[in-house]
């Protein structure tokens, strides 16, 4: 979609993009699984954590039930305030349905969707992992089902009803104290993840550019590099040009041979 929109990020400054007939199909197949519409592949997983977690811990199946409603509320959101309505800004109204290069993963990634939560499919797909996918039987089944959609229906319906496809933040306009709440939520993961950057990771850094350089670049590297240097010199110095000179080397060496042979060292 930012593609499409010569590269607009603002969701507000979109809408009406259902006019990109590919991109608006295979995004919808997305939306719809990720939600967890009953048959798409959304559906199954999310069943499957759920019950998970409701059969280990039922403290953690609530918070993933709460998380599932706001995963629904914000996907709708998202895809009402993008390809409904009229177009807003300047990239959506020249907006283009994309190349081949783009479609083409959609497409596989909105089969995907539809498909790959039958068990024929995922079997193939995730071989012997497949094995240890859980399943709900019993009244465990009816509990995940019905919980299931349950906060699809309240998720999703909480947005059609709360933001019309409109170029504003009905949340900002409603609920200023909330938006403004949230908005200072976003910042501080944002300050705090720029003061680690800063104060942690950027000395932890420079320490590691401060030992490299004396060590590994220093010691070991022109350290060994001067060694072999002398080595270098040391073998140049007995090239003298002499032939009497290197035949007292060779016996030198044939006496040394003898010596390493016959074990006196």
């Amino acid at each position: 979609m930012i593609h499409a929109c010569h590269h607009e990020q603002d969701i507000f400054k979109m809408g009406g993009l259902k006019k990109l007939p590919i991109t608006f199909l295979t995004f919808t197949l997305g939306v719809a699984a990720i939600i967890g519409t009953p048959g798409l592949a959304g559906f199954f997983s999310k069943d499957a954590i759920l019950y998970l977690a409701y059969a280990n811990n039922k403290p953690v199946f609530l918070l993933l039930a709460f998380t599932a409603v706001v995963t629904a509320f914000y996907m709708i959101r998202m895809w009402k305030i993008v390809f409904l309505g009229e177009s807003r800004g300047e990239g959506a109204q020249h907006a283009h349905e994309n190349g081949l290069v783009l479609t083409a993963p959609l497409l596989v990634l909105a089969v995907l969707a539809v498909a790959s939560g039958y068990g024929f499919v995922y079997s193939k797909l995730a071989g012997s992992y497949s094995a240890l996918i859980p399943h709900a039987h019993g009244s465990d089944h009816m509990v995940i089902l019905v919980t299931s959609i349950a906060v699809l229906v309240i998720g999703a319906g909480a947005a059609f009803v709360f933001y019309p496809s409109k170029g504003s933040d009905q949340l900002a306009l409603k609920a200023p104290g909330a938006f403004a709440g949230l908005s200072l939520l976003k910042e501080s993961f944002d300050l705090l993840n720029d003061y680690y950057i800063r104060k942690v990771q950027q000395r932890f850094a420079m320490l590691l550019n401060f030992l490299e350089q004396i060590f590994l670049s220093g010691l070991i590297v022109r350290g060994l590099a001067g060694i072999v240097g002398l080595f270098g010199m040391g073998a140049r110095a007995l090239h003298v040009g002499s032939l009497h000179a290197y035949v007292y080397w060779f016996l030198i060496g044939v006496v040394l041979l003898w010596a390493f042979a016959v074990g006196l060292f």
